[in-house]
C-alpha cells in the first residue's frame, strides 16, 4: 500500500466515523424532542424544529431538524413550542455522545444530564427536569427580571 492509499484510507475511516457521531446524535435528538412532545402532550402543530442560525428563521416556513457538531464539541439542535398564536419557547439541546449514553444540555449555560437513549426512566427524568425548568420560569421568572435577579432565560415569558 502505497503512502497516499494509507493516507486515503486513514482520511475515508475519519470520515465515516464522523458521519456515524452526526447519525447518532440526530437520531438520538430526534427521539428526545419527540418523546419530550408527547410527555408534554403537545398537540400537533404546535412543535416546530428551527434553523440553527436564527437570522435564518422565516415566520410560516416549516424546517426539518437540522443539527450541527460545533466547536464546543456539542451536537446542536433548535425546536419551537408554541403556545398560542405569538407566544412560544425555544430550545436548543446539545448533545454529545459518551459510549453507551449521550450527555444533553437544554441551553448552553445547562447541566450536563447523562440518559441512556434506551433507558425510558432517564428520558423521563430529563423531560420532567425540563418542564420542571419551564414551570419555575414562567411562574417567578418576571419577579426576578423585576429585581435583576440571573435567570436561565434572558426575559420573562410575557415578552
Amino acid at each position: 500500500m502505497s503512502k497516499y492509499e494509507e493516507l486515503r484510507e486513514a482520511h475515508t475511516k475519519s470520515r465515516a466515523e464522523v458521519q456515524k457521531y452526526h447519525e447518532d446524535c440526530k437520531a438520538f435528538a430526534n427521539q428526545t424532542i419527540i418523546g419530550f412532545k408527547n410527555y408534554l402532550e403537545i398537540p400537533n402543530g404546535n412543535i416546530t424544529f428551527l434553523p440553527l442560525d436564527e437570522d435564518k428563521f422565516k415566520k410560516g416556513h416549516s424546517y426539518a431538524m437540522v443539527g450541527k457538531l460545533k466547536e464546543d464539541t456539542y451536537y446542536h439542535v433548535r425546536f419551537r413550542i408554541y403556545f398560542h398564536e405569538h407566544s412560544a419557547v425555544d430550545f436548543m439541546f446539545l448533545i454529545k455522545k459518551c459510549d453507551n449514553h449521550f450527555i444533553i444540555k437544554a441551553i448552553d449555560e445547562d447541566i450536563e444530564h447523562k440518559v441512556n437513549p434506551d433507558n425510558e426512566t432517564e428520558l423521563t427524568n430529563f423531560y420532567e427536569y425540563l418542564l420542571q425548568m419551564c414551570k419555575e420560569h414562567y411562574e417567578t421568572g418576571f419577579q426576578k427580571w423585576l429585581k435583576g435577579e440571573p435567570s436561565q432565560f434572558d426575559k420573562p415569558g410575557f415578552l
